[in-house]
């Protein structure tokens, strides 16, 4: 299993704003991989998870874009961000 200190077993965790990224790219990403995904213990196929992987990768980048184009700087006190690990 992947242990990079965030939630796991179906636990939720809030994160901060800074952390998305590795969320994005040492979690999703990761798992996006067939082979990765496929030794990890999971209810759900690769089959049935890589496009719901894809577009919760795609919701996540999108809101980070958002916050960079935005001229007022945000603070992780703005959001309350949670990782719910339910894969």
């Amino acid at each position: 299993m992947l242990d990079l200190g965030y939630a796991r077993d179906a636990d939720t965790q809030q994160i901060r704003i800074s952390e998305l990224p590795v969320v994005l790219t040492e979690v999703m990403k990761y798992f996006l991989v067939e082979k990765n995904w496929n030794e990890d213990d999971s209810i759900w196929s690769y089959t049935e998870i890589k496009p719901l992987l894809r577009r919760q990768i795609n919701d996540i980048q999108k809101f980070l874009d958002l916050l960079e184009k935005k001229p007022e700087k945000f603070s992780d006190d703005d959001f309350e961000i949670y990782f719910y690990d339910s894969y």
